[in-house]
């Protein structure tokens, strides 16, 4: 694929246009080792890595009508991690890529601009290099037949990249025909003292899966919809909502739409439901029970195939329209801002999203403790929260950008009030 370039994903387009001097949507994947990383074995691996994700290794361009991806020719390096978490991308620092790993201690950190991949694409790229790191740091591959690496989600650095993975399944997919529909109200905003521009709170409520999964299912939910209940729960329980602005407390929960439709992309292939629930008489009296009926309702309805592809079909065909393809750029990136402005986070009140279980070879487990999934900086809302799950421990993370804890308290004071045991880590 080498001298290839790349037009971004439907889903990618909109976040060149959005990033700003001093915040770009970026998330981060940490993998928790037992052991402390050797710097030197890590910058070996990632030469490995990257080579074998094209669609990883460029630089963003401009272009008259829209963004590209060219290759970058210059090898990404390893640091050691010294600033915030998700701090935006600089061409000195980073050397034009879009994506960094760094190390601190135990841990290796994966951090992506957004345009790049989704949290799956980003997942598969961290196991990879994983499995690269610990090949060469103990000299044998750790799984006893390359060929099953592929049930793990590991890519084999002698492997060519295919089509299908640098695919944009959005526009296979997608409907002909189908309108985007901008039919959102807006959220209630949890308020708060904004902390120093450039900096973020990061808090990890570590908990055991089984006993998370089985509190979730004495609300007859998934873990997914119990955490987003209970997030909501949580801001009702802080006493920040206004029941005077009468707006609806809105969840953005994403959604893996490979589990829909059948794709192997390692780029964008993600859509979203805004869960929305809306407070009615007295805030006291409304319990998590209540609230989980109509979460669970709302994502169970909202992962219809037809509704998910409906709600990605539309946007497909925005961005085909006629007037928006022969729009130069510096216009595209004005509609782009205002749409965000408009129907961005200004119609959610926060986000959650649910990486998944990760599943390592054998050989590879009995060297990770955990895994960490942080989404950066929301550039209006006060909180986002992000789940991942491996072995035993289910990692819940939220990251902010206000001084006030007092929801994320609420929310672990539920989970110990229920019998969990529960460790906390925070930058802060």
């Amino acid at each position: 694929m080498e001298g290839t370039w790349y037009k971004l994903d439907n889903a990618a387009k909109i976040y060149p246009a959005i990033r700003e001097e001093n915040w770009a949507p970026i998330f981060r994947i940490d993998a928790i080792l037992k052991d402390e990383v050797n710097p030197e074995v890590l910058q070996s691996a990632l030469i490995m890595t990257y080579k074998r994700f094209p669609t990883f290794a460029v630089n963003i361009m401009k272009g008259l009508f829209w963004y590209y991806f060219e290759p970058n020719e210059s090898e990404p390096r390893v640091r050691l991690e010294d600033t915030y978490p998700t701090s935006p991308f600089s061409d000195r620092k980073d050397g034009g890529y879009l994506f960094r790993v760094l190390y601190y201690k135990h841990r290796i950190s994966l951090e992506i601009f957004h345009s790049i991949t989704d949290g799956f694409g980003a997942t598969i790229f961290l196991k990879t290099l994983l499995f690269n790191y610990f090949t060469l740091l103990n000299g044998r591959e750790p799984i006893d037949n390359s060929l099953d690496l592929e049930r793990y989600g590991i890519l084999y650095h002698k492997d060519l990249s295919t089509p299908d993975e640098t695919a944009d399944s959005f526009q296979h997919y997608a409907l002909a025909n189908n309108e985007m529909s901008l039919k959102e109200n807006t959220a209630f905003k949890i308020p708060g003292t904004r902390i120093k521009e450039n900096t973020l709170k990061a808090l990890h409520v570590l908990v055991d899966v089984k006993d998370l999964y089985r509190l979730s299912k004495e609300f007859d939910s998934t873990i997914t919809e119990f955490l987003t209940a209970l997030f909501i729960y949580a801001i009702l329980d802080a006493k920040v909502y206004s029941s005077s602005e009468k707006k609806p407390i809105k969840i953005s929960v994403p959604i893996n739409l490979r589990k829909r439709f059948p794709s192997k992309t390692l780029r964008n292939f993600s859509s979203y439901i805004n869960v929305e629930f809306t407070p009615e008489g007295s805030v006291e009296m409304i319990t998590l029970k209540d609230i989980c009926q109509v979460v669970s309702k709302q994502i169970r309805d909202g992962v219809d195939i037809n509704t998910l592809r409906s709600k990605f079909s539309g946007n497909v065909q925005t961005e085909k329209n006629i007037v928006m393809r022969i729009a130069p750029l510096v216009l595209k990136n004005i509609v782009l801002k205002t749409g965000f402005s408009l129907f961005g986070e200004r119609i959610t009140t926060s986000t959650l999203s649910n990486g998944g279980n990760i599943e390592l070879p054998k050989g590879m487990v009995d060297m990770v403790e955990r895994f960490d999934f942080l989404i950066g900086a929301p550039k209006q809302n006060a909180f986002n929260c992000a789940v991942i799950s491996f072995e035993d421990t289910i990692s819940i993370s939220f990251s902010s950008i206000i001084v006030e804890n007092t929801v994320p308290k609420k929310f672990v004071d539920f989970l110990t009030g229920r019998g969990l045991k529960v460790n906390i880590e925070a930058n802060y």
